[in-house]
């Protein structure tokens, strides 16, 4: 069993300021790539990057396998380094399969073209490798070196971004250029991985194999089944907008949705910054039962994003459509109620976000599923059809609907579950 030590200072420091790094990165990959785009290869093709992003995100689902949050809050130890390893791999690989069947999917049925398929499968490559890199992330906030993973990562897509502009620079293509770099993205996880494993102890945190591992792997997939399922919806949900509009309208149309939502980020990138560096403790003091400091660490996370959600909200509606249509080189004054919608929704989806760890840390994670299942079907019934009525517009109330009904239902879980602690 490991042993629970508390968290220096210095790391905690370190930890905070490098996960806003990392964070603030993630929060812009689609942005800085399709505002690149946009410039240089035009509105149509920062479309497809688009839709190539949310493809992509959605299948990472499918490789983290909602682990993450489970393995960060495993303060026992009930699971060595290992076991979680091999299973990030397998699904994965997974993962992988999945793109493959995507695109050939899409091609066959969808009329993707050349560039299009190669810029989904460039997109969904980078998020394979982001997949396995998340487990070694994870197992650093656990021996309280968060900041390593958050540095990994940084570097990891600052290559990126570097790769992907000189690239398009030279070659005008799209499809090439955000190839080499996910080539680039695969030489650097690996570069970087064997110069920051090192730095954790092998001796306190080996990487050998265990007594019944395959026995181990199963158990871990049965614990995350349902993470994985509440992470693959929650993903589903979020992107079902630009999936109705990839249907229903058109690669321009999914652009500027796609511009508009970017904001929605905004708000779980700065609760990110907020609570993850937390979330360790938070699952001690559940596990030592501790009701009072667990339900006071809820409640001021809670206030505090939605103090965060308030001054979005603020700032969008001053400065929101101005700066996105210089950013992106686009009038996008008509859609200034859509933004202001699609920002409350981002509330409520970090609100969301933060629930959901709640009842992992609780292990009560098999209680997601059936909210998350009940407000995808709403959305599967709804969001083509208001979509193909109202346009962007449809897209943004279906959404926000979406987003309200969920919080309701996951805010009553959370209150029920806390009642029980004894």
């Amino acid at each position: 069993m490991r042993k629970m030590i508390k968290i220096p200072l210095k790391n905690n420091c370190k930890d905070y300021f490098w996960n806003i790094i990392a964070g603030s990165i993630n929060a812009i990959e689609a942005v800085v790539m399709s505002a690149i785009v946009v410039r240089t290869n035009g509105l149509a093709q920062a479309g497809m990057v688009n839709i190539a992003f949310a493809i992509g995100n959605t299948l990472l689902t499918v490789g983290k396998f909602g682990v993450r949050n489970f393995q960060v809050t495993d303060v026992t130890g009930k699971y060595s380094f290992l076991t979680y390893v091999k299973t990030r791999v397998l699904t994965s690989f997974i993962m992988l399969i999945l793109l493959f069947s995507y695109l050939l999917y899409a091609f066959t049925y969808l009329n993707y073209n050349a560039d299009k398929i190669i810029i989904m499968f460039s997109i969904g490559g980078i998020y394979v490798v982001e997949s396995i890199e998340d487990v070694l992330w994870g197992h650093y906030q656990l021996c309280n070196k968060l900041y390593i993973g958050a540095k990994m990562f940084c570097l990891r897509w600052l290559g990126i971004f570097f790769t992907f502009i000189i690239g398009l620079y030279i070659t005008k293509k799209v499809e090439i250029a955000l190839f080499i770099s996910m080539l680039i993205s695969v030489v650097l996880f690996s570069l970087l991985t064997l110069f920051t494993y090192p730095q954790i102890s092998n001796e306190k945190h080996p990487l050998k194999k265990f007594p019944h591992e395959k026995k181990a792997i199963k158990n871990l997939i049965n614990d995350t089944f349902p993470l994985f399922v509440c992470l693959f919806l929650s993903f589903y949900l979020n992107n079902s907008p630009k999936y109705a509009i990839d249907i229903c309208m058109n690669d321009e149309s999914q652009a500027y949705y796609n511009f508009i939502s970017m904001p929605i980020f905004v708000i779980g990138l700065l609760s990110n910054f907020i609570y993850q560096p937390t979330i360790v403790e938070m699952a001690k003091e559940y596990s030592m039962k501790n009701k009072k400091k667990f339900t006071q660490r809820i409640i001021t996370q809670i206030v505090l994003l939605a103090i965060i959600t308030l001054l979005c909200l603020f700032f969008t509606n001053i400065l929101g459509i101005p700066l996105l249509s210089w950013l992106f080189y686009t009038n996008l004054s008509i859609y200034e109620k859509e933004i202001l919608i699609l920002m409350a929704s981002g509330g409520f989806l970090a609100l969301n976000g933060y629930l959901n760890i709640i009842l992992t840390s609780m292990r009560f994670q098999k209680e997601l599923i059936w909210p998350y299942g009940l407000v995808s079907i709403l959305s599967i019934l709804c969001m083509r059809k208001f979509v193909k009525k109202y346009g962007i517009l449809g897209a943004a109330w279906t959404y926000f609907f979406l987003m309200f009904f969920l919080f309701i239902i996951s805010t009553k879980l959370v209150i029920i579950k806390i009642k029980q602690i004894s």
